[in-house]
């Protein structure tokens, strides 16, 4: 006899949930419940999750077996509208084997009171059919994309991959291996203490941002995030607490590329990579064009937070290689602009002047003791000319901060 199945991935907390596939029923409404199965097994499965700055794309590759008769297996994966602390899934695409699938919609069985969808968005399921015989054993594959949701006070990105569904399967899972792939900025991954001043209190409170991770069994090599779970029923999930972009760039021009695997943004000065870099974009050499950092963009509810930094490291021209470094302009002479926050009250620091190395080593501008900063201008006053381009670069900055003690 042929028995309809769901399969589901459920979503918490409205964020940037994703998870094993788990069975479920339809309801006379045409949406779907939540069930045990005890005819196919959900035999493991390999969950490949790549962390990029702004979104993550997730691929999982699971192996079912059917343990019963024939049956047609309708697989339904969750999704939501978009809220305010998460975005629609996007792209999601089946595989059978090599076979792609075609999606349908179908609707979550849920009250009929709505009033809260615009905190926790509208549930409904990508749904695709395959038919299962009896024992036969089937590769299915998931990809899809999706921006990072957040919490209320912005102060993490949420990554949680719910295993606990994938004990409703017959029997046990008998082998999952999760890759994290970590294609973020290292400096993003740094822990940061940020300083929040209290008006009442008159000090400055620390609040600590670290990258979190869930359960304490993995390995890290700083690229890639190994777990491995075998035989179980599982009772736990995958989570990942990233830190929120705690530094933000802008810049008053950049060059344009005619390359378009090569740019010259401002975000370059903190990717970790000294063959990127900040050019900017102006017909002179440059003198006057500024790179601002903007540092904290959480905020406890009396103005935003501050680093407290002691040093300011800076490779200067472009950092590729010896050649390009000689071949375009350097940095001779810069100006230090900052301000930081006082509860809601932003104050200006004392602006500051520093002479650059004509060197492709990182140098340092160590301060006399550390400043508060939420926001940092480094200005263009002077270079060194490049023997063949006339465009000014920085390849990276980095921030010093004092840690908490």
């Amino acid at each position: 006899m042929k028995r309809c199945i769901f399969l589901f991935i459920l979503l918490l907390f409205s964020c940037l949930l994703f998870s094993d596939d788990a069975p479920v029923l339809p309801v006379q409404s045409g949406n779907v419940i939540p069930v045990n199965n005890d005819d196919i097994q959900l035999k493991d499965e390999q969950i490949d999750i790549y962390l990029n700055r702004k979104s993550y794309d997730v691929e999982v590759n699971y192996t079912f077996v059917n343990r019963g008769n024939k049956q047609e297996v309708i697989m339904g994966f969750p999704n939501k509208t978009s809220s305010a602390y998460t975005k629609t899934i996007q792209g999601f695409r089946a595989y059978d084997g090599s076979r792609e699938l075609k999606i349908f919609r179908k609707d979550k069985e849920t009250s009929k009171n709505s009033e809260n969808e615009q905190w926790v968005g509208k549930e409904f399921y990508e749904c695709f059919k395959i038919t299962f015989n009896k024992g036969e054993v089937k590769k299915i594959k998931n990809r899809y994309s999706q921006e990072y949701g957040t919490n209320y006070y912005g102060s993490f990105r949420l990554v949680e991959y719910i295993l606990k569904t994938g004990a409703l399967w017959k029997d046990k899972i008998e082998d999952i291996k999760a890759v994290i792939h970590v294609n973020i900025p290292q400096h993003e991954l740094e822990k940061k203490t940020f300083y929040f001043y209290n008006s009442e209190t008159a000090k400055w409170e620390p609040s600590v941002f670290e990258l979190k991770i869930y359960p304490n069994e993995y390995q890290w090599n700083g690229k890639e995030i190994f777990m491995n779970f075998k035989n179980i029923e599982p009772d736990f999930d995958i989570r990942l607490e990233l830190q929120p972009e705690l530094i933000q760039l802008s810049a008053s021009s950049q060059l344009k590329s005619n390359n378009p695997k090569i740019n010259y943004l401002p975000e370059n000065v903190l990717d970790g990579r000294p063959e990127t870099a900040w050019v900017e974009g102006k017909k002179d050499s440059g003198i006057g064009e500024y790179i601002d950092l903007y540092m904290s963009p959480t905020s406890r509810g009396e103005g935003d937070g501050c680093l407290l930094v002691e040093k300011i490291g800076i490779i200067n021209g472009y950092g590729a290689n010896s050649d390009l470094f000689m071949k375009n302009n350097r940095v001779k002479k810069i100006k230090l602009s900052y301000s930081y926050y006082m509860g809601e009250e932003l104050k200006e620091g004392k602006d500051m002047f520093f002479d650059l190395k004509d060197s492709i080593e990182m140098q340092y501008i160590v301060f006399p003791k550390p400043l508060y900063m939420t926001q940092c201008r480094l200005t263009i006053l002077d270079v060194y000319k490049g023997s063949k381009y006339n465009d000014t670069c920085i390849s990276e900055i980095k921030l010093f901060s004092v840690p908490e003690e």
